[in-house]
């Protein structure tokens, strides 16, 4: 093979291994994001601690407290609240409409299931039923019981986890195509072996560290009951997703390895001739 001919294979399996990268960035992207944030399992799973932890009683704390205040006075809202907020008729609908609120952003074709309102006609039940126990007339208090929404309404209705799969397999397909072409087009093909490898330790490195912000970065911007959710899933999902970056780091740093090794064992090429 002429120097020109070797020089132009070595450009083509660059720009296919680039391909390659790009492609296997996305799929990994969409991968992780569908064994965490769009999982619906995990979600539902989760949500029970979330319709218990101490941040989503507080808000509905706040609620029928600022809501009974004016009506009974601050020692007895302070007495209702506490009640109603860990009532299991209260957590349950928070929980129904967290799960919700998760399947409408994943799916929007999933059955609507418990409304902002839901939640506030329930709590404001348990604030009523609380009346007698308190021997005051609560009913009037009840009514302006608000709680914030389970989902913030400026997230949209997008089918998050059919544009991922879709993303998946697009990517998936393209990265293996790009894999074959780099090592078909090299000169030295286990040469262009060596460099899929090294393109996905990086890739799945860049992941890494990428995960551990966004991770971060979430547990200091969960200040809504949907924030809390996704705290929630990222801390259930974060092992996992963690131990398929760092698999796929160490199976790209054993590829780009056994690459060289290959290369070596098979010798290098004969001097081009001009």
């Amino acid at each position: 093979m002429s120097r020109d001919g070797s020089r132009t294979r070595r450009r083509l399996a660059l720009l296919a291994s680039s391909v390659f990268a790009a492609a296997f960035a996305a799929m990994l992207a969409a991968q992780l994001s569908l064994m965490s944030f769009l999982d619906t399992a995990r979600a539902e799973s989760v949500a029970d601690e979330v319709a218990a932890s101490a941040f989503v009683t507080g808000l509905v704390d706040d609620a029928v407290r600022n809501a009974v205040a004016p009506v009974a006075g601050d020692d007895v809202a302070r007495e209702v609240a506490a009640a109603a907020s860990s009532d299991p008729r209260v957590r349950g609908v928070v929980r129904s409409a967290l799960v919700s609120g998760h399947r409408q952003l994943v799916d929007p074709s999933a059955p609507r299931g418990t409304s902002p309102r839901q939640v506030d006609a329930v709590v404001s039940d348990v604030v009523g039923d609380l009346s007698a126990q308190f021997g005051v007339d609560l009913s009037g208090a009840a009514e302006q019981v608000r709680v914030p929404d389970a989902r913030p309404a400026q997230v949209p209705d997008v089918g998050l986890r059919d544009l991922a799969l879709i993303t998946r397999a697009v990517a998936a397909l393209l990265a293996v195509v790009a894999a074959g072409a780099c090592v078909a087009l090299h000169p030295r093909p286990a040469l262009g072996l060596a460099a899929i490898g090294a393109r996905a330790a990086i890739v799945c490195g860049t992941w890494g560290v990428t995960l551990l912000v966004v991770g971060w970065v979430v547990g200091r911007v969960a200040d809504t009951l949907f924030g809390e959710l996704i705290e929630a899933i990222w801390s259930s999902a974060a092992p996992a997703v963690l131990g398929v970056v760092g698999a796929g780091v160490l199976l790209g740093v054993g590829t780009w390895l056994g690459g060289r090794a290959i290369d070596g064992l098979l010798g290098s090429p004969p001097p081009a001739h001009r």
